[in-house]
């Protein structure tokens, strides 16, 4: 009986997240492409109004060559090379800093920098992307830009002991708070990169990345710190529901993907005592998933993100992938069903990208860090093989 359930909610699943996958996807196909002055809109209300004249962030133009190269490349919806060309060209027209190759933060509507910040997560998202983009692209323009990025990082955003500056470097401060987001981020796109190019540094790296997130960040089975100062003491002033769910498949999903079975069976068991503490603290009876929780007065932030639904899937869809456990498909199913019901826009397109305790939608379609990404990589995933 618990087969004939199973598949009965896997089959609804991957029709469901299939046909949402196309529907984000012509949204920011239909909606967000920038006629007038190049690449992508860089604000667009949650009504479906542009925001005029909005600035054009890295993350948001990052993750958008991501999400349509890594649609292209999976060949789960065809007919997207065009958006991923237009996101590349973007990027190395108006974002690159020609001297250093690192991209900047911010433009204004234009192309014209803002804030030429070069921070990490920039250029971790940016490697992110280019690697996928390499691969749609086959050009090899793209995959040294991503290596000079790579050796940017190791040159100025890394400290004499060898770990890395927050995601709010400037030139010429060296903030030694060490970030949770910087570490997973930089992983991400260092593993990325790792796939289309093999180097023994590289590699050094990506090694140092993960323990350290195992080890230090992720040292407490039951949730991720999020901050330390300069000696690794916590400072952590919250407790991220959505990076607990996030860290733990992403972990997991990165060492079986270059093959370090050291790490996987210490992460999947890691990851069931993390998730089972999510499932008690984080997700609701009716399916929502909380943004985190005050660690002094322990009071829970109760807006709820639309990240934090996708990554919150994907944990349950990793761990019934590991498991077989029908609670876990049980759990992913809830949290889908509360995404349909609230924060999928079915009359203006995409996702609200926060629903406030009272129940107001206020946030922006389209805006620095609300891009395709965490929606894509949860579509791709879950269709890809449920």
């Amino acid at each position: 009986m618990v087969g004939v359930v199973d598949s009965s909610i896997k089959r609804k699943l991957q029709g469901e997240i299939r046909k949402e996958l196309q529907n984000v996807l012509d949204y920011w196909k239909t909606n967000t492409i920038d006629d007038l002055e190049g690449g992508f809109l860089g604000g667009v209300d949650s009504k479906g109004n542009v925001v005029p004249k909005a600035p054009k962030g890295i993350i948001l133009n990052a993750r958008t060559l991501w999400s349509f190269s890594a649609v292209c490349n999976q060949e789960v919806i065809k007919d997207n090379k065009t958006f991923a060309n237009r996101a590349y060209q973007y990027l190395k027209y108006f974002f690159k800093d020609k001297e250093t190759s690192a991209v900047y933060w911010k433009l204004n509507y234009n192309g014209e920098p803002i804030d030429t910040t070069k921070n990490a997560i920039a250029q971790a998202y940016t490697i992110l992307g280019l690697s996928e983009y390499y691969k749609l692209s086959k050009k090899e323009e793209v995959k040294t830009w991503a290596v000079n990025l790579f050796e940017f990082v190791e040159k100025e955003l890394k400290s004499s002991d060898g770990s890395y500056l927050n995601e709010e470097f400037k030139e010429g401060v060296q903030d030694k708070i060490k970030k949770l987001g910087t570490y997973l981020h930089l992983l991400e796109g260092y593993s990325a990169l790792y796939k289309v190019y093999e180097n023994d540094e590289l590699g050094k790296r990506i090694i140092y990345l993960l323990e350290t997130i195992v080890n230090k960040f992720w040292e407490n089975d039951k949730c991720l710190v999020l901050e330390f100062d300069k000696q690794w003491v916590d400072i952590s002033k919250t407790i991220s529901f959505g990076h607990n769910a996030e860290v733990p498949w992403m972990l997991l999903d990165i060492a079986r993907s270059l093959g370090y079975k050291k790490y996987e069976e210490i992460i999947v068991e890691k990851m069931k005592h993390s998730i089972a503490n999510f499932l008690n603290e984080a997700v609701t009876f009716d399916g929502a998933v909380l943004t985190g929780k005050n660690i002094a007065s322990k009071e829970l932030d109760v807006e709820l993100n639309w990240w934090v639904q996708t990554e919150a899937m994907l944990a349950f869809y990793t761990l019934y992938k590991e498991t077989k456990k029908e609670e876990y498909l049980i759990s992913l199913n809830k949290v889908w069903c509360f995404v349909k019901g609230n924060f999928i826009d079915n009359d203006n397109g995409e996702w609200h990208s926060k629903i406030t305790e009272s129940g107001g939608r206020p946030e922006h379609k389209v805006a620095m860090w609300k891009t395709p990404y965490h929606i894509v990589r949860m579509c791709l995933n879950v269709v890809s093989d449920i």
